[in-house]
């Protein structure tokens, strides 16, 4: 019995093996610097913008499922002529958030993988607009892995979306509009009275403009 259990696993970890290790082996070469995980059923085209300045220091790897499996010929000669290394993972559903759970766990295999081959620490990017992952940033700050949760490959969104992400969690109480209109705040507005004023102009409510300018203050330093 146990000889024969066993063997199934190893025909399970052979498996296993075909699918991710053989699939995506070339996306984890030593020059890796940037890895991105694209969900492809949440971003769409959308979340390849950008894609023309990765360079051959980056690695895409787009999930997608049957949900959401068509791409143009223009996206296919994007993906053919980037010099990124590019590889697709088609995941299974019919389970809730079944491309969620699968995309964080290959973002754990790549974090191995990227740490055994790769000479430069490696900084990980989850392209969606789902806040969901978001969990997953401070479990890997923890772990000494750099995670940011941008919206396609443009190296503006890299910056852009590590701010949002820390935005968001100092507004958490937040709705929508006010967190968005405090994104703004912070990329336009050059110094920080600037900031407080456009505010005050907003929300015309002393006490909530010192309740959200004293949250975002610590992201402020760079301002006069």
């Amino acid at each position: 019995m146990s000889e024969k259990f066993n063997s199934k696993n190893t025909d399970e970890a052979e498996n296993i093996s075909d699918i991710i290790i053989s699939n995506h082996k070339h996306i984890f070469h030593k020059h890796i610097e940037n890895f991105f995980l694209v969900d492809y059923e949440n971003v769409k085209l959308d979340g390849f913008n950008g894609i023309e300045n990765r360079k051959k220091t980056d690695s895409i790897c787009i999930f997608y499922s049957m949900n959401a499996d068509k791409m143009s010929f223009d996206i296919h000669a994007i993906l053919s002529n980037t010099k990124a290394a590019v590889s697709m993972q088609k995941v299974r559903v019919g389970y809730k958030n079944a491309l969620d759970f699968q995309l964080s766990s290959f973002l754990g295999y790549a974090v191995s993988q990227c740490a055994e081959k790769c000479k430069k620490k490696v900084k990980f990017y989850i392209v969606t607009k789902d806040n969901g992952f978001n969990c997953l940033i401070d479990y890997w700050k923890k772990q000494g892995v750099d995670v940011y949760i941008v919206k396609s490959l443009t190296t503006q969104d890299e910056i852009y979306d590590e701010l949002e992400y820390k935005v968001r969690k100092l507004l958490e109480n937040e709705n929508e509009d006010d967190i968005q209109f405090v994104l703004e705040c912070i990329r336009n507005c050059p110094t920080k009275t600037a900031v407080n004023s456009a505010m005050m102009k907003k929300y015309g409510d002393g006490q909530k403009v010192s309740q959200v300018y004293q949250a975002i203050k610590p992201l402020l330093a760079n301002k006069s």
